[in-house]
């Protein structure tokens, strides 16, 4: 009988049964104050189909938050991935660069010596190289057009989740959770994956190797970009920012969902 590696393990766990919750804070921090104002902003949005403006007390609030937001280049850095309805236009992110980190290293801790080899990577195969490099994939802007379509069924699906149709869920496992046609969120914004060229691929392990699925995706997102990443580093990126939206026909089956806490 085959012993089950620690990977074997992690690897199994449908239910998120071995996933560590770390205890948060119910105190706001001024990052979570301002994405909670812009998100009431998009609220409004989602459900007048405009911006809001002087014509009366209760929207000239909002049309001035919405205003300064767009006035301090700090804050629309940090509201950009929350900007699902493109109000605060182009917005120029600074990447942090490998440069960047060892050259801001004052205690030298990332300073090591040459013969040191924890750093020499053996053991990584290429599948799992190629998918690092894709999960920073750039998204491309759809035409006005084109995302029509999309932008009517995105707020459909805003609407659904207000009046509880929808709900939304913590994602685990990519095989079992991530479907074409089926909606996700990654920091706070929706996506949807529209399509995927899908084919059973061998990845190598030191404890033997499995058969995993993978492919290029059309990932529509609701800010008029879409991505064509590839499966699992879509179904990373939600893991690690993102959440399930479930389906309609789901919810009275929510108690057998795969997903189910």
């Amino acid at each position: 009988m085959n012993k089950k590696t620690l990977d074997d393990i992690f690897n199994d766990d449908d239910f998120g049964l071995l996933d560590i919750k770390t205890k948060t804070s119910n105190v706001k921090t001024e990052e979570n104050r301002l994405i909670d104002a812009f998100e009431e902003i998009n609220l409004f949005i989602d459900k007048n189909h405009r911006e809001p403006n002087t014509s009366s007390m209760s929207e000239y609030g909002l049309y001035a938050k919405l205003r300064n937001f767009k006035e301090n280049e700090t804050d629309k850095k940090t509201l950009k991935p929350f900007d699902r309805h493109n109000l605060l236009g182009h917005v120029e992110i600074d990447e942090l660069t490998i440069d960047d980190i060892f050259n801001d290293d004052d205690l030298s801790l990332l300073e090591t010596d040459n013969e040191l080899d924890i750093f020499k990577y053996k053991h990584i195969s290429k599948s799992d190289d190629r998918a690092e490099t894709d999960f920073v994939a750039q998204r491309k802007p759809l035409k006005e057009k084109e995302f029509e379509q999309y932008e009517k069924m995105f707020q459909n699906i805003h609407q659904e989740i207000r009046e509880g149709k929808r709900q939304i869920k913590n994602f685990v496992n990519i095989e079992k959770n991530l479907h074409i046609g089926n909606f996700y969120m990654i920091s706070g914004v929706l996506l949807y994956l529209e399509s995927a060229n899908l084919k059973q691929e061998v990845w190598e392990q030191k404890s033997g190797n499995r058969v995993r699925v993978e492919g290029r995706t059309r990932t529509i997102f609701e800010n008029g970009t879409y991505s064509n990443m590839l499966y699992r580093s879509l179904g990373k990126q939600i893991q690690k920012n993102g959440k399930l939206i479930t389906n309609i026909d789901n919810r009275i089956e929510q108690g057998l969902f795969v997903d189910a806490n």
